[in-house]
C-alpha cells in the first residue's frame, strides 16, 4: 500500500480544465483520490487523503527518503537525486512500464510545513530541466 501511495503522489493527471473544485475519483486501499483543475492549465492537481495511526512526521520522513524508493516501488527501475536543497529536490527516474516502452522523467519535489495548521505538504511536478546526462545516450526510454 505504501508503494502505491508514494507512486500516486508523483503522478499528474491531464484533462480539460474545470471549475477548480475537488473531484473524487475513488478510493483504493483506504486512500481517497481526488483531482482539480489549476487555472487555465490542462494539467490537474492530484490530492490523496489517508488515515493512519502513524504520526504525520514519520509518514513524511518516509516519503522524503527518495533514495529508498527502489526498495518498495515495484516499477521504479532507477532513481537519482540530482540536486538536494533540503526542502527541494531534483530527481531523475526511470520507470518500467509493462507492455510499452519504459519511461524516464526529471521531477522537482518540494516539502513544506505549516506551524499554524501542523500540516506537512509535499508537491511534485515534471521539471523542464534536461534529464539525467546518461539518459541522452540511449533511446530505450520514452520521455514522460
Amino acid at each position: 500500500m505504501r508503494g502505491h501511495a508514494v507512486a500516486l503522489l508523483l503522478l499528474a493527471c491531464v484533462s480539460q480544465a474545470g471549475d477548480g473544485e475537488w473531484e473524487r475519483l475513488g478510493e483504493r486501499e483506504g486512500i481517497v483520490i481526488e483531482r482539480r483543475s489549476v487555472g487555465p492549465s490542462s494539467i490537474r492537481e492530484l490530492r490523496l487523503t489517508a488515515r493512519s495511526p502513524v504520526p504525520p512526521v514519520a509518514l513524511m520522513a518516509t516519503i522524503w527518503r527518495h533514495d529508498e524508493y527502489a526498495r518498495f516501488l515495484p516499477h521504479l527501475k532507477r532513481l537519482d537525486v540530482l540536486r538536494d536543497e533540503g526542502d527541494a529536490k531534483l530527481i531523475y527516474e526511470q520507470i518500467r512500464v509493462p507492455l510499452v516502452k519504459d519511461r524516464d522523467l526529471t521531477v522537482r519535489v518540494t516539502r513544506s510545513f505549516s506551524p499554524d495548521t501542523g500540516r506537512t505538504r509535499s508537491r511534485a511536478w515534471p521539471s523542464r530541466t534536461r534529464a539525467h546526462p546518461r539518459a541522452a545516450t540511449t533511446c530505450a526510454y520514452e520521455r514522460a
